[in-house]
């Protein structure tokens, strides 16, 4: 795509105040929903025994109730309310980023002459990002918790009377970094400063043609029809802008490997429970083993904290993931992890090499007499919270590092060394053989 959106003098669109106009370029917000390297959700409702998505990050399969899917669309079929209430609703996840992203979408019917407030989309998470039209109005609207008459921060469109009859295109892109919210009709649109929540969870829930805000604003009627809906991870300068051009063979490799990455990542998070991990799994079954051999297959409430790849060492290619891709659910996951690190952490300051989840708690599975330093059971939490310190700026996991260190002094044997474990009844270190204050060189103590 050429250049973002192009500021314009005037337009026939009134804008609100503070509100910029802006005009998109190209026709890619009309034409057929198409996968690019940034789509993160692609429906293109043509597909008349299912209005599942043509492509999906998180999960393509749609749900709710009463959507007609042989209806006639833009481009082919679309997907149209066939019954008062009727909506679809897909997974959030990796398929809506909260940060910044974009979303395009056609709307046919009679929505467009309704006297009642509508909503076309939600994102709904702990916050809700969402598309409502009011009688000559189309507004980008963050609302908080479960209220959606109560806004955070609302972009409005004013757009007169639009026809219903034919198809009409939406656009609304938001970003979190600059503070700025974009809504287009048909091309045209405006830019304006927008407040965002202090929770940047990625929503759990999408909403087609209605949703969650529709109790309260009224439920879509028969004959909505919504069709070429797509997702993007950017949002719509960056969208738009000119990208930097690659030599071919890294052009073709590029998407290839960014898919391969998210498999896998993917992989991670279809497996964390209560934030954490086992030590390994098997293949195919993916049943958790609590230590490398495959015998000692355990249940999923067991959190592993022990050897290499145990839960801070998994949950660091989340963040780094997060860090590279953008995905706002790898966040989410890793972010987990650190609640759950600062949850088992002792009140001394170390952490166990095991936990079992329970209804009425964390349960380490080690006991006074061999709180473990080898195999990265102190080092890795640390290392991890300094991770997530650094991308958050969050003093809580600082002062859980802070304890952590405050104990490794503590635990360190007389001659600078420290042990396999510490004996916290006896006050020392010692090795894997019971002999104290034995240095250990063994699997980073």
């Amino acid at each position: 795509m050429t250049r973002t959106m192009m500021l314009i003098a005037a337009m026939a669109l009134a804008v609100s105040c503070a509100a910029e106009p802006v005009e998109l370029s190209g026709d890619w917000w009309q034409g057929p929903a198409q996968q690019t390297r940034h789509s993160t959700l692609v429906c293109s409702f043509d597909n008349a025994q299912s209005n599942d998505a043509d492509y999906a990050r998180d999960f393509a399969g749609a749900g709710g109730w009463a959507m007609d899917a042989t209806a006639a669309g833009a481009h082919g079929l679309c997907t149209q309310v066939a019954e008062t209430g009727g909506h679809l609703n897909f997974r959030g996840g990796s398929n809506f980023q909260p940060n910044h992203g974009t979303l395009r979408m056609l709307v046919r019917g009679g929505v467009w002459a309704d006297s009642t407030p509508r909503w076309l989309f939600e994102a709904r998470g702990t916050d809700r990002i969402g598309i409502l039209r009011e009688p000559g109005v189309l507004a980008l609207v963050f609302s908080p918790g479960r209220r959606t008459d109560e806004a955070i921060a609302r972009l409005d469109l004013e757009i007169g009377e639009v026809r219903a009859d034919e198809w009409q295109s939406i656009v609304a892109s938001w970003d979190r970094a600059s503070g700025t919210g974009w809504i287009a009709l048909n091309g045209r649109g405006v830019s304006g400063p927008m407040t965002f929540s202090e929770d940047d969870r990625s929503p759990f829930a999408l909403y087609v043609a209605g949703g969650f805000g529709g109790r309260t604003g009224g439920l879509n009627l028969p004959g909505l029809a919504i069709d070429e809906l797509v997702l993007y991870d950017q949002p719509l300068p960056i969208l738009e802008a000119e990208e930097v051009a690659l030599p071919d063979e890294d052009e073709q490799l590029l998407p290839v490997a960014e898919a391969g990455a998210r498999k896998a990542l993917n992989l991670l998070l279809d497996l964390q429970r209560w934030g954490g991990w086992q030590c390994i799994y098997t293949w195919p079954t993916l049943l958790g083993s609590s230590a490398q051999g495959r015998e000692f297959v355990t249940d999923e409430y067991y959190i592993d904290n022990d050897k290499g790849n145990g839960t801070p060492r998994t949950a660091i290619n989340l963040l780094y993931g997060y860090e590279v891709l953008g995905d706002a659910a790898l966040l989410d996951a890793a972010m987990r992890t650190a609640e759950f690190l600062r949850a088992a952490q002792d009140e001394r300051g170390f952490w166990a090499h095991g936990y079992n989840m329970t209804v009425h708690g964390i349960e380490p599975e080690a006991s006074d007499r061999n709180i473990k330093l080898q195999d990265l059971v102190q080092a890795h939490p640390m290392f991890y919270l300094g991770y997530v310190y650094r991308l958050t700026g969050d003093e809580r996991y600082l002062d859980a590092i802070k304890r952590a260190g405050e104990w490794f002094i503590v635990a360190q044997n007389p001659n600078g060394s420290w042990s396999h474990h510490y004996d916290a009844v006896e006050g020392v270190g010692k090795n894997a053989r019971g002999e104290v204050g034995a240095g250990e060189l063994n699997d980073a103590a």
